[in-house]
């Protein structure tokens, strides 16, 4: 059996295992992971003043990791799947994983070029790691969105050093 690829898997073959004590600490670790994405929503909520509901969502990144197509347990759907149960309108676009979305997630609104996906964003969200994304030139988005104001949701390698409030890159165009 190949190993697990995460950590509720991880949880799951301990289990099996017979084991599932002495990785209690994955346990914890997951719990932070999931907290950690009803915390985007609760950001992107506060960035919105509270007032989610049919403004415009761009995702860039729904894949759980850049480079593949796996959505499966990916952050970008907690954090969508709520926005839009509260009236948003979430468009995603991911470089590999769009057939994947539109295939097990119709309901999404999936885009294939970046520019439509920011075109009159209200908010944008950069949650996966892509290179593209992280080197998008700011003054050319800025043109598209309908107002200057992204939230990254991870930590680039260039920003490991900096306070947590300087890494959470948030900005309104004056």
């Amino acid at each position: 059996m190949p190993p697990p690829k995460d950590i509720r898997g991880l949880i799951s073959r301990a289990g099996e295992l017979g084991t599932v004590d002495s990785f209690a600490f994955l346990r914890d670790i997951d719990a932070i992971n999931q907290g950690r994405r009803e915390y985007e929503v609760r950001l992107a909520k506060r960035l919105l003043d509270e007032a989610v509901d049919d403004k415009r969502i761009a995702v860039l990144g729904a894949a759980f990791k850049p480079y593949t197509d796996d959505v499966r347990d990916s952050p970008f759907l907690v954090i969508a799947l709520k926005l839009c149960s509260e009236g948003a309108r979430v468009i995603i676009t991911d470089p590999v994983a769009k057939e994947n979305l539109r295939r097990r997630y119709p309901s999404f609104h999936v885009e294939d070029s970046t520019d439509e996906t920011l075109r009159d964003a209200d908010l944008v969200l950069l949650l996966t790691k892509w290179k593209q994304y992280r080197d998008l030139d700011p003054r050319a988005a800025k043109e598209l969105v309908s107002t200057a104001l992204k939230r990254t949701g991870f930590r680039s390698e260039s920003q490991q050093g900096e306070s947590e409030r300087a890494q959470e890159v948030q900005s309104r165009a004056a």
